[in-house]
């Protein structure tokens, strides 16, 4: 699994050997179609999914502050993930008198000393124009979740978004056969 748009050197020599390359989304199978390696011996294999953890009827997890509506985002926060892109639609499209609310489950893999609530007070401010009274609610969930209360999260949602820059992770089924659903 790597994040980059192309192969690493030497890797397509090795993909070539090879009666099956397996890879786990759509974007992997542009690369390795780019560096040569024949729709025949390429095989998208998605991720697999604990049903028994994320399933429909999960105790949702108790967020303060949250509304009538939850939208959630799930990210390292950084340029390519699009956190400028979130919070300019979401920030454009509702208004703080509207039952609806951001929650940001934010990681800080890459810079974990800079102070998000600051960065997005900052966006609010000199970016959209606007004082943080006059946006609806931001929940910013930033720092450790255990893995057994993400599905919790999850359930608590109302709708999922993402508009990142670029996934390497990306779920999308392609035109490649696909071994496992």
């Amino acid at each position: 699994m790597f994040e980059t748009d192309r192969l690493p050197d030497g890797w397509a020599e090795k993909c070539r050997a090879m009666d099956e390359v397996w890879f786990p989304a759509r974007f992997f199978g542009d690369i390795l179609a780019k560096a040569g390696i024949e729709d025949r011996n390429m095989r998208m294999m998605g991720r697999g999914l604990d049903s028994n953890l994320y399933r429909p009827g999960a105790t949702p997890l108790e967020i303060p502050q949250s509304r009538g509506f939850n939208f959630l985002s799930v990210f390292d926060w950084h340029y390519r993930k699009g956190p400028d892109v979130l919070l300019r639609a979401y920030l454009s499209e509702f208004k703080a008198d509207e039952d609806v609310a951001l929650v940001l489950k934010v990681y800080q893999i890459n810079d974990n000393s800079v102070s998000l609530e600051a960065q997005i007070a900052d966006f609010i401010e000199r970016e959209m124009g606007m004082t943080l009274e006059q946006t609806p609610p931001i929940i910013l969930l930033n720092g450790f979740l255990p893995n057994a209360e993400m599905p919790r999260l999850y359930a608590a949602a109302n709708a999922f978004v993402l508009p990142t820059r670029g996934e390497g992770w990306d779920l999308l089924w392609s035109r490649w056969p696909v071994d496992v659903p």
